[in-house]
């Protein structure tokens, strides 16, 4: 089965990447025995045109500026991209190489001994904890240390379709990376710290930025066929006000602006104003940041990118995807009728191929003829599901829709949440009052739930989640109905995948929700007696009800989970965040505690 899509499709380039492949990992090492003939055959079936690996410089180069940097495994890391990229040109697909770069060096590495005068702003990594220091771009010898750099990744890489920059957040590279003019709202802890590079306190950040970026155009302009580089605008947004125009501005041609298609954007939770600062299937955008972002590419002569993720994202992302086809479509409509040049379509989760991404490529292939919602959903049905209902598919597509219209979307929510990882939460008497972790991350299990509210009421959360699951159950009925027929081979395994992903998510919905009622029973408790965690809290007949629903629900949940291994797997840490050994852990004290 295939899309049968073409290199003129629309757009160009349609980059993703396999979940296999391990972001924190040595993913260039890796490489060859992740992305075989098989897997990049399977990824342009699904319409995509190229494929995404994170890079570190200093593990594929050889440095004469700064050689204590070298990595001995270069030579291997250079061979196993060299044969992914020439199996990628056989299947018809690019590769595209993630910098985050200089990357800092830790703060107590004997490297800062010899290279004291290059030291720039330090910064504390709060998820990897540990205090590290930028190689400051503003001296000669880091600035000469990049553009060596570049240049030996595009000679050494003949034939890379190109480049992803991100310069600001994420990982600490040069020295204004993490010194915020802005609030960012992603809940890291503490102030930005102050600007201690004196060098770099003289300049702007679009000056760093620009000057960055600029390396890799003109060492990219020294090799044919000529690299792509697509300069990110992820988190440009803590040092100017939108679009930033301020770096903008100072990109040349034939850089190419890739924008966030969602973040920077509002809509209304609940009759409130409700901003959108990360990936979301809820929202459909654009946000009127990119908006701002596209008049100013526009402006420079710069063709605009869209990144978004079409898969799932941190609403809920330990399931394959979120089917909210209907929102997806008028995310693609919106795409074309803005003339987008290319999009990255996932970030390092949410890289399953599924019913999302087969959706994708569908619309792709013709985006006139499937920007009519009837059109591609029936046709989307055919390919996908074979002969199967389409009315009571589009049905359940429109509760799914529904049903996340409640969910209370902020940077609070979705990065602290329990939501990932509810259905291994076990509900009991004992109350420990430890922090929520991050939601992408493995972490010891928290249960201070009011680490993920933010602005919301625990109220608010509640009420949004009841309203969730009863359209999401309305939704699945629908999927059942429509999905549980005659389809055989290849359209069986999809009609039962996407049943698996729906009924996961029902499941999970309600996992999250009981636990949102225990906390709100827990903090009545405490209440009552003035009590403080850590305390043990005798269950009254509320308590032991919310215990009974949730044993119920989570017997369904493992069932799920036996059956299918897909679910509660996060693919950015690489990790079951709930499988049936957690389900079954839980399961069996709060049998012992209702009994």
């Amino acid at each position: 089965m295939t899309n049968n899509p073409t290199n003129s499709a629309w757009p160009n380039p349609r980059i993703w990447r396999d979940p296999a492949s391990d972001f924190y990992a040595d993913e260039p090492l890796q490489a060859a025995g992740v992305y075989t003939d098989s897997v990049l055959r399977n990824i342009c079936a699904h319409g995509f045109d190229g494929v995404w690996l994170r890079g570190r410089l200093r593990e594929l180069i050889h440095s004469t500026v700064l050689p204590e940097l070298n990595d001995a495994a270069m030579r291997q890391r250079i061979e196993s991209l060299r044969t992914v990229i020439q199996r990628g040109r056989q299947a018809g697909l690019g590769v595209w190489l993630y910098f985050n770069e200089p990357l800092a060096v830790a703060s107590d590495d004997p490297f800062w001994n010899h290279h004291a005068d290059i030291a720039g702003q330090p910064w504390e990594d709060w998820t990897e904890h540990r205090k590290v220091t930028a190689l400051c771009t503003s001296t000669e010898t880091v600035r000469r240390f990049m553009a060596e750099a570049a240049g030996q990744v595009f000679t050494s890489l003949p034939g890379l379709a190109g480049i992803i920059l991100i310069t600001a957040s994420e990982y600490h590279t040069h020295c204004w990376s993490h010194y915020r003019r802005f609030n960012l709202n992603d809940g890291a802890p503490g102030a930005p710290p102050a600007m201690q590079c004196p060098r770099c306190a003289r300049r702007e950040p679009a000056d760093v930025v620009a000057e960055l970026i600029d390396l890799w155009r003109r060492a990219a302009g020294q090799v044919q066929p000529r690299p792509r580089i697509l300069a990110w605008n992820w988190s440009w947004s803590m040092w100017y006000a939108d679009p930033q125009g301020e770096i903008i501005s100072r990109l040349h041609p034939p850089i190419e602006l890739l924008a966030d298609w969602e973040r920077g954007g509002t809509t209304t939770w609940r009759n409130a104003p409700l901003l959108i600062d990360e990936y979301s299937l809820r929202y459909v955008g654009p946000s009127e940041r990119f908006l701002g972002s596209q008049r100013a590419a526009e402006h420079a002569s710069l063709p605009i990118h869209a990144k978004l993720q079409i898969g799932t994202t941190h609403e809920i992302a330990t399931v394959p995807n979120l089917p909210l086809i209907g929102n997806l479509h008028r995310k693609l409509v919106r795409l074309h009728e803005h003339n987008i040049a290319g999009v990255m379509a996932t970030w390092n989760f949410g890289c399953s191929l599924t019913l999302n991404s087969f959706a994708f490529g569908l619309f792709c292939s013709d985006p006139v003829l499937y920007s009519d919602y009837a059109t591609f959903t029936a046709e989307l049905a055919r390919q996908y599901f074979g002969a199967v209902d389409v009315s009571r598919l589009r049905e359940a597509w429109r509760h799914f829709a529904e049903a996340f219209e409640h969910h209370p979307f902020s940077i609070h929510f979705l990065y602290w949440s329990p939501l990932n990882y509810a259905p291994a939460v076990a509900l009991g008497p004992y109350y420990r009052g430890q922090p929520l972790g991050p939601s992408w991350l493995v972490h010891e299990l928290g249960d201070r739930f009011e680490d993920c509210l933010g602005d919301f009421s625990l109220s608010q959360i509640i009420e949004s989640f009841e309203a969730m699951g009863r359209l999401w159950a309305r939704g699945v009925v629908e999927y059942r109905a429509a999905l549980s027929g005659s389809a055989a081979g290849r359209h069986q395994v999809h009609c039962a995948e996407e049943l698996s992903t729906a009924a996961m998510i029902a499941s999970q919905l309600q996992s999250f929700l009981n636990l949102a009622k225990f906390h709100r029973w827990r903090l009545d408790q405490l209440a009552a007696v003035h009590g403080t965690p850590p305390c043990h809290l005798p269950l009254d007949a509320v308590a032991r009800q919310i215990i009974a629903d949730e044993c119920q629900n989570a017997a369904v949940a493992l069932q799920l989970v036996r059956a299918d291994s897909r679910l509660g797997w996060h693919q950015e840490c690489h990790a079951y965040f709930y499988d049936a050994q957690a389900i079954e852990n839980k399961l069996t004290p709060m049998r012992v505690a209702i009994q």
